[in-house]
């Protein structure tokens, strides 16, 4: 039996939904999730449908028969198969706490995706990554050769066929090239200290601070340094008990479950960018 996923979004209109369902109850489908939004501010709908054909047609089959109505309703969409696995591709610098995490539910099947490699800046965690027969690629990015490391860079990614590249805690900037051309593929992590307590030791200002929550922000890359649109967050709470030491394992923690969850989001086809802010259907 065929599984399919449509993503779709277009500018709302009366009986949209009913002529998405109808296409697909004349091509022998069967809905078996349906997650919609309108936003009421722009008039614009987003929905995301999984399909199992009961006809013995493909999804490519159905997604060629998509066609006349994508035009019709002048929408952004796609169809795919459900079990079609996106390449990804994870940079870190030193700390490995998110990579582990991820290669963690990777192998265990809990995230569903094609490892392309990683790639980092330092040589750290070579030896400490079980990354199977991925590759593991060390780029140094030194004074003065930040231009040459990314082009590098980017040439791996190219030649990896990346779908998606994840910062697992990549301590890098991003250039504003390379994000303008990977535009929503490029998934960072940050604590969410920032900006009130930027800078390298934003645990020690919290502490100082007396902080009651920790917590951490999923976002896309965008040239405005971590101001892209934010894909999932996560928080604790924290106490005047707390070391810094503690505080920081904390936030360790919730950087993982947040850039987890955003991972899944994206690789499920659930999270439309809108703007500076994203809709996230389903969970």
């Amino acid at each position: 039996m065929t599984h399919g996923v449509l993503k779709l979004s277009c500018t709302d209109q009366i009986g949209l939904l009913a002529k998405i369902s109808g296409f697909f109850s004349h091509r022998g489908c069967n809905l078996t999730e349906v997650r919609q939004h309108t936003d009421v501010d722009t008039g614009n709908f987003f929905c995301r449908i999984e399909f199992e054909s009961l006809s013995g047609a493909g999804v490519g089959d159905v997604s060629l028969d998509f066609e006349t109505l994508g035009r019709e309703l002048g929408a952004d969409w796609k169809i795919r198969q459900r079990t079609e696995k996106y390449r990804v591709a994870l940079m870190v610098s030193r700390d490995g706490h998110c990579l582990s995490d991820l290669l963690w539910r990777w192998r265990d099947g809990s995230l569903l995706f094609d490892l392309a490699g990683v790639i980092s800046n330092h040589k750290d965690l070579n030896k400490e990554m079980d990354i199977g027969k991925a590759s593991f690629v060390h780029i140094p990015v030194t004074k003065g050769g930040k231009d040459n490391a990314f082009n590098d860079i980017d040439e791996v990614l190219s030649s990896w066929n990346t779908d998606v590249v994840v910062l697992a805690r990549y301590m890098q900037i991003i250039p504003p090239e390379m994000c303008q051309k990977w535009e929503g593929k490029i998934i960072n992590i940050h604590h969410s200290f920032l900006p009130a307590f930027a800078g390298g030791n934003a645990y020690q200002q919290a502490y100082r601070r007396g902080v009651k929550v920790i917590g951490a922000t999923c976002h896309y890359v965008t040239s405005d340094l971590d101001q892209g649109p934010i894909i999932e967050q996560q928080v604790m709470r924290a106490s005047h008990c707390h070391t810094v030491g503690e505080l920081r394992k904390l936030g360790q923690d919730c950087e993982r479950m947040a850039l987890a969850r955003g991972l899944k989001f994206h690789l499920e086809d659930r999270v439309f960018c809108a703007g500076g802010r994203t809709i996230i259907l389903g969970d």
